[in-house]
């Protein structure tokens, strides 16, 4: 009886530090460490929801890689939870013709038969995809998007708009690089704040709760 009474204790104990172990691993992520303030907060668009925002570029194989890992998160995020992709120029030409093309097919209504296919083409296709007019033939292999379809979209105003918002956003916040995901427009983190893609999410994952709660107040 002694004996299992021991047992039962040890295992309480084993369990307890599991939980405790699990709850520091959230815990335990610190402002200045794995996250960063942004640097100017922008009021969340949806007052009702926390908004995530994942900034990438397409030529960046970090991007490329994450990008899998990260569908899946989004695939189960909670319904207080928003999610949007926002392309980073980063400064350069070739980022800004992959921001106008990610805006492109919002526009034609094709961001899923161009969002992966883009990555792929860039990282394991060969294809740099550099100019205006790769982008309209690639639109048309992998979307069927007639040219001059693709030429009213890349012309639209929207597109420049949504490109100017997408470059506030980036210098409001102070994203650098990329792949940097931003929380509710207040918190920023990256891989290498939180050490790997997989341990980023759990900081997002930290730092959504920690919005929801910080709404409460």
């Amino acid at each position: 009886m002694h004996r299992l009474h021991r047992l039962c204790h040890l295992l309480l104990v084993v369990l307890l530090a599991a939980c405790s172990s699990r709850t520091g691993a959230s815990g335990a992520f610190q402002q200045g460490k794995e996250y960063t303030l942004a640097t100017h907060a922008a009021a969340p668009a949806d007052g009702h929801k926390v908004l995530v925002q994942e900034f990438f570029w397409y030529g960046c194989p970090h991007c490329f890689a994450f990008d899998p890992t990260l569908r899946e998160w989004v695939r189960q995020i909670p319904r207080d939870v928003s999610f949007e992709r926002v392309p980073a120029t980063l400064g350069r030409p070739v980022g800004v013709l992959h921001a106008r093309a990610f805006y492109i097919a919002q526009i034609l209504r094709v961001s899923d038969s161009i969002h992966i296919p883009l990555f792929e083409a860039i990282h394991e296709g060969g294809r740099p995809l550099e100019t205006l007019d790769d982008l309209r033939s690639f639109f048309g292999e992998k979307a069927l998007v007639a040219a001059t379809a693709f030429d009213v979209a890349a012309n639209d105003p929207l597109v420049e708009s949504r490109l100017r918002r997408a470059d506030e956003l980036a210098r409001n916040y102070g994203v650098t690089g990329v792949p940097t995901m931003v929380v509710d427009g207040r918190y920023l983190t990256d891989g290498g704040m939180a050490g790997d893609f997989s341990r980023m999410l759990q900081v997002v994952d930290f730092l959504v709760e920690k919005a929801r709660k910080e709404r409460k107040l």
